[in-house]
């Protein structure tokens, strides 16, 4: 059955995680993003396990990606901090 949703999937292999506390890390990690609601955070779904990998399943956010945003975000505040040093400088 198709929904039309699309989810993003964080893929992370056991043989990454080399020792007790990765793992304790991944552990409170997935604790966190459990409890995170936030209007600018891209919401946690569920975390599931297979035979090679852990999976962490996210919302999909299709509007841009997250390197698009912080481009756009350092150029805002390059053109932003300009301004302010025009304005100031004008004004006494």
């Amino acid at each position: 059955m198709e929904t039309g949703i699309f989810y993003a999937i964080k893929v992370i292999t056991k043989e990454s995680i080399k020792d007790d506390e990765m793992l304790t890390n991944l552990k409170a990690e997935i604790e966190t993003l459990k409890k995170v609601q936030h209007r600018n955070i891209i919401h946690f779904i569920e975390a599931f396990m297979t035979q090679a990998n852990i999976h962490l399943v996210f919302e999909y956010y299709p509007h841009m990606i997250l390197l698009e945003f912080i481009s756009r975000l350092i150029v805002f505040l390059f053109i932003l901090k300009f301004f302010q040093r025009v304005f100031f400088g004008i004004m006494p």
